[in-house]
């Protein structure tokens, strides 16, 4: 998806949010020259040509090189991850008596619906992390889950690998209910891709280990750069593993629409929420709504 200029307002009001946390509302001597600052980097990607995630890897990675943005961040998650944990343990126990494609389902929905938390985010559409009762009757926009787990079960009977392309790390125990569950249904290798650099609120390396989530996992690759995606030199030789996937599975809005531009050769699987009007309109689902779609590698999303 190519830069809008909602795309760097966005960007923009979360480095805005980031410095009002560490330096206070009140002082703007501090605050606004690394803005400033931030704004005159930025202002190099505002183009139609630039992908809109490079405009917020380079917004975030200016940010990082001036102000101690991890650190305001490990402590966010810290904050939110005991409930994260045990609301989607909930979750995942209410499926215990549904069969395989309601169970599945469920778990997928959650998942999506969990990335409409982010600390620091003027596009959050939840106030905390998702809960069971978050799960009753929530707004659906387009909701592939039941294709999705027939998908598979088929990877699963080819012998082909699920490839999950994580995204925040209070999306992660909700992923991992799903990941659990997928492998104990159909004994798929499920391969995990997570940064080793602090890229927001991005799920790395580090809390994979740290939230003892390495062994759900048969396979982890580490993506080095902290970039808002899979973008650059290394994107390229994931996406060449891709192509041997029985299916690929990519979380949270910005990573959807850049789907729209890198879609892999492999079935890819969708999973987010329409946290702001330019998602609702380029994908045509209703804003704030939850989303499973799936696409094949002959499909072609909707162009931006």
């Amino acid at each position: 998806m190519k830069v809008t200029p909602s795309c760097v307002a966005c960007s923009l009001s979360r480095r805005s949010f980031e410095l009002e946390l560490l330096f206070g509302h009140d002082n703007a001597r501090r605050s606004l020259p690394v803005l400033r600052d931030i704004i005159e980097a930025v202002n190099l990607y505002i183009g139609p040509d630039i992908d809109a995630a490079e405009l917020a890897t380079v917004a975030f990675k200016r940010a990082k090189d001036v102000v101690p943005l991890d650190k305001l961040y490990e402590n966010l998650i810290d904050k939110y991850i005991s409930l994260a944990i045990n609301r989607s343990k909930k979750i995942e126990e209410s499926v215990e008596k549904l069969d395989v494609v309601s169970s599945i389902s469920v778990l997928l929905r959650a998942a999506a619906l969990a990335s409409g938390f982010r600390v620091l985010s003027v596009a959050s559409i939840l106030e905390e992390p998702p809960s069971d009762l978050d799960m009753v009757s929530p707004r659906v926009g387009i909701d592939d889950s039941s294709k999705v787990v027939e998908l598979m079960r088929e990877a699963a009977a080819r012998g082909k690998p699920l490839y999950y392309v994580f995204r925040g790390v209070l999306e992660a125990p909700y992923d991992m209910a799903l990941i659990r569950k997928v492998r104990e249904e159909f004994n798929i290798k499920v391969i995990g891709i997570a940064k080793i650099e602090r890229f927001e609120d991005h799920l790395t390396v580090a809390d994979l280990e740290r939230l003892g989530y390495i062994e759900y996992l048969d396979d982890l690759i580490e993506f080095s750069a902290a970039n808002a995606t899979l973008i650059g030199d290394e994107a390229e030789h994931i996406y060449n593993m891709f192509r041997g996937a029985g299916l690929v599975i990519f979380k949270g809005a910005l990573q959807a629409l850049h789907a729209l531009n890198h879609p892999p050769q492999a079935p890819l699987a969708l999973l987010f929420t329409a946290n702001c009007s330019l998602v609702s309109k380029v994908f045509n689902i209703p804003l704030k709504s939850l989303n499973i779609i799936l696409r094949n590698v002959r499909e072609k999303l909707r162009p931006g």
